[in-house]
């Protein structure tokens, strides 16, 4: 079995996949800024000094980088979207140094993008090849994924996964959007037309170990279920999943651009992202209803 480096490892998706490797057992390894001392699969970093945790990298032959502040959690103000740019750039071109000064065995490095990258596409289909947006979050995912390549160019394997909205009852867009729903408040968002491409968190994390496993995986890969829905289509489905009724009527994009200033976006703007590269590489999705994924998420785990 590998020994495994993680990065973001205390977050959602990280959590999930920590917990999925060492099932297989695996050595998982965490590198986080704050780190329980006791914990001895924890190490530390620190972006701002330059500094990695030797004993971090000694011994890995995998990294999973997931690192990176949270879109949604915060109005994007210009200095908090400075820190959305530097958690993704800065710790992967530290890492990169790292492994081309030190001597190490890691063979494959995995990171996640975002599908942010495509913008706002309407009812278009979008692929790994499709042009990107100029946007702010096309801008950050760019950068993002140019740090990335960094890897390749020391010679690792890497794989880079878009990531669409990752469904979990844990945290992220779900429990958020459930909330008015269940106190009867739902309804569709903006126009409504806007696409949601989603991913259950289970399939997300078995992409992540399938392009662990597959030497042959190389490359960027949206991590997408491969039926994405509008906004209308996804409110009506977990407002029938809650046993709630929908209200007919639409949370004007407005109220939402007020409210949430220029990171209305990702809620106002969407991508119908095709998910046929991971696919033919040999993956196959356990959901791709999103009925059957919300059902799995939001009522079989009670």
């Amino acid at each position: 079995m590998s020994t495994i480096l993680i990065t973001g490892g205390t977050g959602l998706l990280g959590s999930a996949l920590k917990n999925a490797l060492e099932k297989d057992g695996h050595r998982v390894l965490i590198l986080t800024r704050n780190f329980p001392t006791e914990r001895p699969e924890y190490f530390h970093w620190n972006v701002e000094a330059g500094f990695v945790d030797p004993n971090a990298l000694n011994e890995t032959d995998v990294i999973f980088h997931l690192a990176g502040a949270s879109i949604a959690e915060k109005r994007w103000t210009p200095k908090y979207k400075k820190v959305l740019l530097e958690s993704r750039t800065l710790t992967s071109a530290l890492i990169a140094d790292r492994l081309r000064d030190f001597p190490n065995r890691v063979k494959t490095v995995i990171a996640t993008s975002a599908i942010g990258v495509y913008g706002n596409t309407g009812d278009q289909w979008v692929d790994e090849n499709s042009t990107q947006s100029s946007g702010f979050l096309g801008e950050l995912c760019r950068k993002w994924e140019k740090e990335l390549m960094r890897f390749d160019g020391i010679g690792k394997r890497v794989v880079i996964l878009r990531t669409g909205v990752v469904l979990s009852p844990k945290g992220g867009m779900l429990k958020e959007v459930q909330k008015p729903v269940k106190l009867f408040a739902g309804s569709a968002m903006g126009s409504g037309q806007q696409y949601v491409s989603w991913i259950h968190i289970d399939d997300m994390v078995r992409m992540l170990i399938y392009a662990m496993k597959n030497e042959s995986v190389k490359g960027t890969f949206n991590a997408a279920a491969p039926e994405p829905v509008t906004n209308k289509a996804f409110m009506q489905s977990l407002a029938h999943t809650l046993h709630r009724p929908l209200w007919p009527f639409n949370v004007p994009s407005q109220l939402i651009s007020i409210m949430m200033g220029e990171k209305a976006e990702i809620i106002l703007e969407g991508q119908r992202v095709s998910s046929k590269k991971i696919i033919s590489s040999g993956f196959n999705f356990n959901f791709t209803h999103i009925d059957s994924a919300l059902h799995n998420l939001l009522l079989d785990r009670e």
